[in-house]
């Protein structure tokens, strides 16, 4: 797979390997190698996301672009964030512009709905029949704003669970400037010299001598 983009709500297998494509799979990212090609097993440049697991015989390669590797969020997952944050953007955005024409201040959500019901007490006429809409709007708006708050928390606990179970396997060789990532931690290869990172970042030596790289999120 070469300068490809591939999104998956599953797994994506790759039989030889990839090369300055962009994968996001909500499952696992594997590069299996079987193929028995030069570059058989390798991810050289581009991003790859999994859900789960990413895992391959090699990564990166000497002089080349930077390889991304990202580990514990699912694709879907960050696009109902992303999706979940325009609403609650645009429902503040709304809310903010409407009490300002109604003459309100910012106010907590929590008291919201107790300064409307003042407003619209001391209101008579057909400002209060204005008032009246607006106030109905603006709690309706109120409601679709707590739901998308309320369902963004859900989104990022189960997100914190996903990255809890992921791992990122590469057997053989890590090369410089390879980015690897697990949640909020990251970490850059600069060199073949390194040993224990932390308890997240793990580089050892193979039997072939050369650098190997397991990272859990434990």
């Amino acid at each position: 797979v070469a300068g490809a983009d591939v999104l998956a709500g599953g797994d994506v297998i790759v039989c030889e390997y990839l090369r300055d494509s962009t994968v996001k799979a909500d499952q696992q990212v594997a590069v299996s190698g079987r193929a028995g090609s030069k570059m058989s097993g390798m991810i050289l440049g581009g991003l790859t996301i999994a859900g789960n697991r990413i895992c391959a015989r090699s990564a990166g390669v000497d002089g080349s672009a930077v390889t991304n590797l990202i580990a514990g969020s699912q694709p879907s997952m960050l696009r109902q964030v992303a999706e979940l944050n325009r609403t609650i953007t645009q429902c503040e955005e709304i809310r903010r512009k409407t009490l300002a024409s109604l003459g309100g201040k910012k106010v907590d959500p929590q008291r919201l709905r107790g300064m409307l019901c003042a407003m619209l007490s001391r209101a008579s006429g057909e400002r209060r029949a204005v008032l009246a809409r607006a106030v109905k709007g603006l709690m309706a708006l109120q409601t679709k704003l707590t739901d998308a708050v309320r369902d963004r928390q859900s989104v990022q606990q189960a997100m914190r669970v996903t990255t809890g179970q992921a791992r990122i396997e590469i057997s053989g060789r890590v090369a410089p400037s390879v980015v690897v990532r697990i949640g909020d931690q990251s970490l850059r290869m600069r060199d073949q010299k390194l040993d224990v990172v932390d308890v997240t970042f793990c580089l050892g030596t193979a039997k072939s001598g050369e650098s190997h790289l397991r990272i859990t999120s434990n």
